[in-house]
């Protein structure tokens, strides 16, 4: 398994991410990954996760 994993959410609405973040969330919990914080961009968050 690699060592982490990293996903992008651009929002084009306030709240727009919900759904999405839920499902990514969700299948990198199922994959073993853990959240390990965000980074703020221009256009948006980038969320890392880590191995357990």
């Amino acid at each position: 398994m690699s060592e982490g994993f990293r996903s992008e959410m651009v929002p084009n609405a306030p709240g727009e991410c919900g759904l999405g973040m839920a499902l990514i969330v969700d299948t990198a919990l199922s994959l073993g990954l853990w959240p390990d914080g965000f980074t703020q961009g221009d256009g948006g968050r980038t969320y890392h996760y880590r191995t357990a």
